[in-house]
């Protein structure tokens, strides 16, 4: 509270003399954390911050409530150690896009290329919304009263997650292509054809979408403003609390985990339908193999993945660990929030520079032994080809031959007849000679 000052009209903040009717139609009102403010105006009054006002409302030598004073913290530390990873993981994501993205074979229609560039693309952009999140936490830990920075850390933070999930999605969707192209390059009759499995491959990536972009929806487009009024512990109760854990964040973080499951049962068709071979399983034995057969890159994506969307649901619920609270402990924001989202991003890059491009593969791959018990096919189009090639060789030698015979013969014949001429001419003169004589 003010003290009091030399009479009724004067107050003293911080050392200094206000006119409390000047400060009462200005609308100003003395908070407890040493900020005078208005519905338009905020100043800082503690320490070495003395404002002072004339009788026409300006204020002299003021620094607003919103500006960046205090020493960086933990979390601004921290920020920014993952906003420079996330840099780094960018400049080598693109490197992995550029090389995971040539296309070195001909384009065939039924194995789109799309999905091995989308992982990439989906990844660039959740390092972008790492970045500016983590830079964000500067500045949240500078302002003294949380504005803009706050909105916009939580805005990109929960940005990260639908990109996230994206990007696993197109990669296990297009193994799973790769699977069957393998399949396919050895044998299409090893394929099913009376199955459900084209029509769930192509609802899966319908569902997996509605679930994703119900995420996004649910939780982005709205108000933020809310998350800002934490300039008290009375304000972080009565204003943040209620919004971060309303019942669109909870709604949007169990369709993050509905999108997930999505992803566990594409990988579950998989291996069902590619992996298995003709050998089945029981249930609780066909889990069991079918996670000795996954891929080691995704036990480690969909373990951290797992840890990430669980985390968005308890912070549904939980606020004392919500990344929305300014200071919430670092150990959930970023052990649990930012590091599984930095950790899926390592991970791709490192599988992407171990593997090669798909099409090199391709080129390398030897022609495989025969697969489950069924003799290797050669296409009817390339049969067909050859066989016509062959015999068309075959004609075009026997017309030559014929070609050629012909035109010896007519030769033949000419040369026969002139020979012949000739003798008939002799005969004809050596007769008439003779007549004559």
């Amino acid at each position: 509270m003010p003290a009091p000052g030399d009479n009724a009209t004067d107050a003293i903040l911080n050392g200094i003399h206000f006119n409390t009717a000047v400060l009462r139609r200005f609308n100003y009102t003395y908070y407890s954390n040493g900020t005078l403010s208005n519905a338009s105006f905020c100043w800082l009054v503690f320490d070495a911050y003395r404002p002072r006002m004339d009788i026409n409302g300006s204020v002299i030598n003021g620094t607003s409530c919103y500006s960046p004073i205090v020493d960086i913290q933990v979390h601004a530390k921290l920020g920014i150690t993952f906003a420079v990873l996330f840099a780094a993981s960018i400049i080598i994501t693109l490197l992995n896009l550029r090389k995971h993205g040539k296309i070195h074979l001909p384009r065939e229609k039924r194995w789109p290329t799309y999905s091995r560039r989308l992982v990439w693309c989906w990844l660039v952009i959740a390092g972008i919304c790492g970045v500016v999140s983590g830079f964000m936490s500067i500045d949240v830990d500078r302002y003294y009263i949380q504005s803009l920075p706050l909105i916009l850390q939580s805005l990109f933070y929960y940005l990260m997650l639908p990109p996230l999930l994206a990007a696993v999605w197109e990669d296990v969707r297009h193994w799973a292509c790769w699977e069957e192209r393998q399949i396919y390059d050895r044998n299409p009759g090893d394929l099913p054809v009376e199955t459900s499995r084209e029509d769930q491959e192509s609802w899966l990536p319908v569902l997996f979408y509605i679930f994703a972009w119900m995420n996004l929806l649910l939780a982005v487009p709205r108000s933020w403003t809310a998350i800002q009024l934490q300039r008290s512990p009375e304000q972080q109760e009565t204003g943040a609390r209620p919004t971060a854990t309303d019942a669109r964040f909870k709604s949007a973080a169990f369709m993050a985990l509905c999108a997930l499951l999505v992803i566990c049962y594409s990988l579950g068709h998989s291996i069902y339908r590619y992996r298995l071979g003709v050998r089945r399983y029981d249930i609780i034995g066909g889990i069991l193999h079918g996670i000795r057969v996954l891929p080691v890159k995704y036990k480690l994506i969909i373990t951290t993945l797992a840890v990430k969307v669980v985390y968005t649901i308890a912070f549904a619920y939980d606020w004392t660990i919500s990344p929305f609270k300014y200071n919430a402990h670092a150990g959930w924001v970023f052990g649990v929030g930012y590091f599984p989202v930095l950790l899926i991003m390592v991970i791709f890059n490192i599988f992407g520079f171990a593997e090669p491009n798909e099409d090199h593969a391709r080129r390398r791959r030897p022609s495989g032994p025969p697969c489950h018990g069924h003799r290797r096919k050669s296409g009817w189009w390339k049969t067909a080809r050859v066989e016509y090639r062959d015999y068309s060789l075959d004609n075009e030698r026997l017309e030559n031959s014929a070609a050629i015979g012909t035109r010896q013969l007519d030769v033949d014949v000419e040369l026969l007849a002139t020979v012949k001429a000739g003798r008939d001419s002799n005969t004809r003169a050596v007769s008439a000679i003779e007549e004559h004589s």
